[in-house]
């Protein structure tokens, strides 16, 4: 798919400190680049084992074999960890706006089929009187799961782009302990950014399944606390 593949690897120079303060940031190619910029002959780098997880098909993720594999270094000697964290906040950044995407649609389309999905009658009293039923979106455990949906896509939104503010501020602000403020804050929220919105994805993904599935699973249009229970569960 590729004429050549470049990796980032972390290794140790000879002489590197003990620990992580010793790691230094390489990029080794797959086939080392000649002066002229052709491709030259094979680098010692080699994928080792595809790996496997249970329903992740195509999945990038693999063990990578260096055999006297040669790679020019990428930055200071010993700061690799610095250079290898800008790509993984970046990557951390990115994963949690995809997770706010994969909310963010869910709660569209399970609102829109709420809207159009008509079944029994409001517990208050019919609201659509010129239709036999009314719109599932005026029951109660549907309405709570829709909420929760749009509170964590609302939420998630707020705070990614709160996070894009900070990064703009840590590169471009005029004042020089803003930037170092907003840089701090950034290292902060990052991981959170993905933890917080990848999992609060799933849970209203979820939510916005069960929410169309409540009312189809009521026998008889006959809608009961202990339908709606094991639903949301």
């Amino acid at each position: 798919m590729a004429g050549n593949i470049i990796h980032l690897v972390l290794a140790r120079l000879t002489d590197a400190p003990a620990g992580i303060k010793g790691v230094s940031l390489f990029i080794v190619p797959k086939f080392h680049v000649k002066k002229d910029g052709s491709i030259g002959d094979r680098n010692g780098i080699y994928c080792g084992g595809i790996e496997h997880k249970m329903g992740i098909h195509g999945n990038s993720t693999c063990q990578m074999v260096l055999d006297g594999a040669i790679g020019t270094m990428v930055g200071e000697p010993n700061k690799g960890m610095q250079g290898m964290f800008v790509m993984m906040n970046a990557a951390r950044l990115g994963v949690g706006n995809q997770s706010l995407g994969l909310t963010e649609v869910a709660y569209q389309n399970a609102l829109a089929y709420a809207k159009d999905r008509i079944q029994m009658r409001s517990l208050s009293g019919p609201k659509m009187k010129d239709k036999p039923a009314d719109s599932i979106l005026v029951h109660p455990d549907v309405r709570k799961m829709l909420l929760t949906a749009k509170a964590y896509a609302e939420g998630g939104r707020a705070l990614a782009m709160y996070c894009a503010v900070l990064l703009d501020k840590e590169h471009y602000h005029p004042d020089e302990q803003v930037r170092s403020d907003s840089g701090d804050m950034l290292s902060l929220l990052t991981p959170i950014v993905k933890a917080f919105i990848t999992d609060n994805g799933h849970i209203a993904t979820n939510s916005c399944m069960q929410s169309s599935a409540a009312m189809a699973s009521s026998k008889n249009g006959a809608w009961s606390s202990t339908c709606a229970t094991t639903a949301s569960t």
